[in-house]
């Protein structure tokens, strides 16, 4: 607060390719979901609100109430065939809270991003022997996801879930024309979209036990939807300072009402646990974003799928000496081929996940931890003048257990 004056603020976010579709998805963000599969997969844990499978709510104790939050910190290395550059930001990633309401019945509440845009392009043209200028193309905002979920027991090992969830948030987007001459007036496009309507999705879980290992299935679903947006387009002359620009006069201003036509989503997920200390898991998602329709227009969008598996492992789950022993360690590999299909080239994305979860007490005595994960993917190419995008995500969480309707008992 002291020093307020001296510093500037950052975008918190940053990816050329947020340009298309409504930005890019955050449905992995969580600091620890990141590294434990697409949607989740089929991770149950009693300190953990695996937001993207509701059925998962369903393990949560009767006498403990469960908070986590989480934050994460993102660079990004933008490489062409001629010139590099670096961004960073970061932000809050999760904050959510459940409970059990009785031996059938879960819920959770939270608010999660849904989707990031982030960007500035500078393109130089020549206008006249003695002078030139400059369209500058930028972006920053986002649509949030405020949900409320339930998991319901339906039998010991099969339970079922639902997330209902309000998007809101606006993208800004604009085009400025910036002339070195002062015989033009430099001028700005913007569009502004506001999203405010409901979503839901829904899952299952299904867990197998044999005599010496676990086999786990889990299966998530959102269906097509139409969501309400609104949208400011409007036509300005302006002034560029060195910090911000200072409007001039609106020459046009127009508003419109549309929709986003999102499509359904598909995760299916199997893993097989020992009871003790190893969990294996893979996972695979599929989205007909070809149909996607942004304001009754097209984009450049493809059909998407992935595929992520990895390795969960304790070394020592009842070491009392060692905290680093009785940690949870999660190594995930991921390819994705995106949304993204521009000059005919299709974008691809590896990932590589490492997770870890440190217990605060014994495990035995409180399953709180505190989970901190590093990410990297290699998104897109080098090839017909595209970007390739090599991300940094780093990300900490707090998941909070305790119960708070227990009573002491010395004997």
């Amino acid at each position: 607060m002291l020093i307020t004056t001296f510093i500037m603020g950052q975008d918190n976010f940053y990816n050329p390719y947020s340009r298309y579709g409504i930005g890019d998805l955050q449905n992995t963000n969580h600091s620890l979901i990141y590294g434990l599969g697409i949607n989740g997969g089929t991770f149950y844990d009693k300190s953990i609100i695996n937001y993207l499978n509701p059925a998962t709510y369903s393990v949560f104790d009767s006498s403990s109430v469960v908070i986590n939050i989480g934050a994460n910190a993102i660079g990004n290395i933008l490489e062409n065939s001629k010139q590099s550059s670096y961004k960073w930001g970061g932000g809050l990633s999760m904050v959510g809270g459940g409970f059990r309401i009785n031996k059938f019945l879960s819920t959770a509440i939270g608010l999660v991003p849904f989707s990031n845009v982030g960007y500035k392009i500078v393109d130089s043209m020549p206008q006249f022997t003695s002078s030139s200028y400059n369209n500058v193309y930028s972006s920053h905002g986002g649509i949030n996801q405020a949900f409320l979920g339930f998991g319901i027991n339906i039998t010991k090992n099969f339970s079922l879930g639902i997330n209902f969830s309000y998007l809101f948030g606006s993208i800004y987007q604009s085009k400025c024309t910036d002339f070195d001459s002062t015989y033009f007036f430099d001028n700005r496009y913007i569009n502004e979209t506001f999203v405010n309507d409901f979503y839901f999705n829904a899952g299952l879980h299904y867990l197998i036990p044999m005599q010496k290992s676990n086999l786990s299935f889990s299966f998530t679903y959102a269906p097509e939807l139409s969501i309400d947006a609104s949208r400011t387009i409007r036509s300005e002359l302006v002034t560029f300072g060195i910090y911000n620009d200072i409007g001039i006069d609106t020459t046009a201003e127009s508003k419109i009402k549309g929709k986003y036509e999102f499509p359904a989503f598909y995760c299916a997920g199997i893993s097989w646990d020992n009871k003790e200390n190893i969990k294996i898991f893979i996972d695979g998602y599929f989205s007909k974003w070809k149909n996607f329709k942004n304001f009754g227009e097209t984009d450049s969008l493809q059909n998407s799928f992935a595929i992520q598996s990895g390795i969960s492992f304790i070394p020592k789950p009842n070491s009392l000496k060692n905290i680093f022993l009785r940690s949870n360690y999660i190594i995930s590999f991921k390819y994705a081929k995106t949304y993204l299909n521009l000059r005919n080239t299709s974008l691809d994305a590896y990932t590589f996940s490492t997770s870890m979860l440190l217990p605060f007490r014994p495990i035995f005595k409180s399953v709180s931890s505190i989970g901190i994960n590093f990410a990297y993917t290699y998104l897109g190419t080098k090839k017909n003048n595209l970007i390739a995008v090599n991300n940094f995500n780093i990300g900490i969480s707090i998941h909070l257990k305790e119960g708070f309707y227990e009573r002491k008992k010395y004997e």
